[in-house]
This record gives structure tokens, C-alpha cells and sequence, in this order.
């Protein structure tokens, strides 16, 4: 008797367990930035354009508020021009233009259910080190010779701080 009531009770709490980290799994943390696509991938950049190099990746604006907003490469599935998504801030990444410093953050788009879904900063710089190589030299083949140079990446907290500081907050 006593055997039957605590394998029932075994059974009852890992099935319990089992469906709550079922729950967990599917839920995507809420972002508190979204952007507006204004390069879908696959297009071609009008600014970089010297080299006829499709961008693997989405550009869009980080939306501030009714008057600021923050260039962003976003990695994750082709999204159409003038959708709305939430994205997550990864990294920003600096570099000269000719005299001009280029600043662009590196975002992530959220709710995809991809790798980089719920990647930070560390683990991006870790474990993706082809895909900064890649933007950087993306940038760097719409550049001629060696007008774009410099390369900085910067973690999330520098980008975090790069945004409360244009929209002024």
C-alpha cells in the first residue's frame, strides 16, 4: 500500500514537472525594444552599394520614441520592409567610413525560436565568430580600398548605455 502511494506520488510530480518546464520553454521574455525594417535580407543597400553584395541580414531603426531612432543589423529570418519586431541589443559595432564614425547596433530578432534567439553578447563573440567576421567584411567589400576601417565591438551594456543616451533618458 504504502509502495502504491509514493510511486503515484513519483509519477504525479514528475508528470507536474514535466509540463511546467514544457511551459517554460515556449515562453520568449518580452523586449523592450522594437524595430522597423527598412532592408529586408537579401536587398541591397542603397548607402553600400559599390559592390552589388546582398545584405545577409535585416537593417532597421530601433524605435526611441516619436523622433530617435538607432540603425540596427538584425540577424535572424528575412523580414519584410516596414514590419514591425521586437528585438533583443546585442552588440554595437563602430567603425570608420572614410573621416565618418559609423555606429550600428547589432540586434537580434526575438521570438523566432533560433539559436540566436537567446544568444548574449559573450556567447555571440564565443560561439559566432564567423558572423562578426562576416558583417565586418560585408562592410568592408562596400568600402573601397580600405575606406572602411576600424572595427570595434562593444557588449551589450555599451549598447544599452548608447541607447538611453540618444533618446535622452
Amino acid at each position: 500500500m504504502h509502495r502504491t502511494v509514493i510511486l503515484l506520488l513519483l509519477v504525479f510530480t514528475y508528470l507536474q514537472s514535466c509540463d511546467s518546464a514544457q511551459k517554460q520553454s515556449h515562453n520568449h521574455p518580452e523586449s523592450d525594444y522594437s524595430a522597423r525594417i527598412t532592408l529586408s535580407a537579401g536587398d541591397l543597400h542603397p548607402m553600400f552599394n559599390s559592390v552589388e553584395i546582398p545584405a545577409f541580414f535585416n537593417l532597421g531603426e530601433i524605435l526611441l520614441d516619436q523622433e530617435n531612432a538607432y540603425e540596427t543589423i538584425i540577424l535572424g529570418e528575412r523580414v519584410n520592409n516596414n514590419s514591425k519586431i521586437p528585438v533583443n541589443p546585442l552588440a554595437l559595432l563602430s567603425f570608420e567610413m572614410d573621416t565618418i564614425m559609423i555606429k550600428i547596433i547589432v540586434s537580434t530578432q526575438m521570438g523566432n525560436q533560433s539559436e540566436l534567439d537567446t544568444l548574449d553578447y559573450n556567447a555571440f563573440m564565443l560561439n559566432h565568430p564567423y558572423l562578426t567576421k562576416t558583417i565586418e567584411h560585408w562592410f568592408m567589400l562596400q568600402c573601397s580600398a580600405n575606406q572602411c576601417r576600424n572595427f570595434k565591438w562593444e557588449n551589450t551594456y555599451k549598447t544599452l548605455l548608447e541607447l538611453a543616451n540618444r533618446s535622452g533618458s
